[in-house]
Formats: C-alpha cells, sequence, structure tokens
C-alpha cells in the first residue's frame, strides 16, 4: 500500500479506535509526499500489522532515498544524483541532477529538501560517505531554537505521543525566533488545560526557556494547495 502520509495514518487510527480485526495484511506501507513521524509509523504498524518502509522522491523524479529491510535510508542512483550542501550540524539540502529530464534538464538543482546525515560530510565526500539518519523533507520543515538550534519533526512528534490519544491532529508554526503557535485538534471530552499544560512542559525541554508557545484548537489542519498537510511550518526568512 502507498499513499499520502496523513490520509494513511488517519484509517490506521480509526482501525484502532474502532478495534477493527483485518482480514488480510500488506507486504508492507510505503507513506508518501509528507513527512512520516514516528508515532505515526507506530499507529499504522500496529493497524496494519506490517512494516512501514519510508521513502522520498521529489517531483522533479531524481533519485528515490528509501527505507531498507533492517531500517537503513538508502539512495537508489538510478534516475539521477544528490548532491549535499550543508545548513546546520548533520542537516543538509539536497541539489539534484535528473538523468531522465530530456526535454528541460535539470541539473544541479536546489530543491528546497533537507536530509539529516548521521555524521557531517567531508569536504571532498564521496558516495559511500553519505549515511542518511533521518528525512526532513522541505526546509522549513524543522523549526529553530535559539538555544538548542534545529528542533526536527521527530522532536515535535514525540513531544505529541506524550500527550497520547487526546490529540487528533497537530502542527507547528513559527514565523519568529521566539515564538510559536501551536495548532491542535483534539477529541471532544480531552481536557485543554491539561494538554497544554503536558505539551508546554514538553516543548521548552526540547526549545529551552527563551521559545514561547501558542496554543490554539482548531476543528481542522487545512491542506496546502498541492493536498497535503504540514506538520511544521517555518515562516523565518
Amino acid at each position: 500500500m502507498d499513499g499520502y502520509t496523513t490520509v494513511i495514518h488517519r484509517i490506521a487510527k480509526y482501525i484502532l479506535d474502532e478495534n477493527i480485526k483485518l482480514s488480510f495484511k500488506p507486504i508492507a506501507i510505503f507513506p508518501n509526499a509528507e513527512t512520516l513521524t514516528d508515532l505515526m509509523r507506530y499507529d499504522i504498524e500496529k493497524a496494519f500489522n506490517c512494516s512501514v518502509r519510508n521513502q522520498y522522491a521529489s517531483s522533479e523524479g531524481a533519485p528515490f532515498i528509501t527505507e531498507n529491510k533492517t531500517g537503513e535510508l538508502e539512495i537508489n542512483a538510478a534516475t539521477g544524483v544528490f548532491e549535499f550542501e550543508q545548513v546546520h550540524g548533520n542537516v543538509y539540502e539536497l541539489i539534484v541532477t535528473g538523468f531522465y529530464t530530456t526535454t528541460t534538464p535539470l541539473l544541479r538543482y536546489r530543491i528546497g529538501d533537507s536530509v539529516e546525515l548521521e555524521t557531517e560530510l567531508p569536504v571532498d565526500y564521496k558516495q559511500k560517505d553519505v549515511k542518511i539518519k533521518r528525512i526532513i523533507g522541505r526546509n522549513n520543515d524543522f523549526l529553530l531554537s535559539r538555544e538548542n538550534g534545529i528542533v526536527t519533526n521527530v522532536n515535535l512528534s514525540t513531544a505529541i505521543r506524550f500527550v497520547g490519544n487526546d490529540v487528533v491532529e497537530s502542527q507547528f508554526v513559527q514565523n519568529e525566533i521566539d515564538n510559536i503557535t501551536v495548532y491542535l485538534v483534539i477529541n471532544n471530552n480531552a481536557d485543554k488545560n491539561n494538554i497544554i499544560k503536558r505539551l508546554r512542559y514538553e516543548l521548552k525541554f526540547r526549545f529551552g526557556t527563551s521559545t514561547n508557545f501558542h496554543f490554539e484548537f482548531v476543528d481542522k489542519i487545512p491542506f496546502t494547495s498541492g493536498g497535503k498537510k504540514r506538520f511544521a511550518i517555518n515562516n523565518i526568512k
């Protein structure tokens, strides 16, 4: 099975909430187009009783990054080449050269997506030096802390996990360095004050004391023009 990450996750949540027992078992599930968080992976694997294989492929059709059976992320270079430009620490922006685009060749095209590597690359790095730890996605899919630097989607999703099933959907938006707005879709009987208290504690642990959090409870998280849902949005120039 493959499809938008948030759609598969919503189906998985429904299966778990309604205690549905499936009469089939997929070989694997491939979420795409949106960031896969640890919480989403846990819910999907539990609901469908199979492995989730994360993947990345830009719309330009350049190399695929796929998760193998041991959980490692590998570059499949049959359709193009990735170059890596350091953004911060082990976070690198992807630069693409595509092999199959003949009408409009793509040469060293900056696509605006990033990955986190296991270690920093040497200046004259080779393909074997690239060990991908995590797919981040859009360059503004991670937030910034004055004290702790980059805070990735994984850090945010683990904070949401501590709230449990009270939060149905969430989105983090940062317009300036020390202020983050958190949009939350919650269950009807959930205690808003308790959610705010627990989330604020977890987020302060990840961002430090200089970041302020503003919580807003909404009916739904909006889709982008491309039909996706963004988990984290960084609007800092």
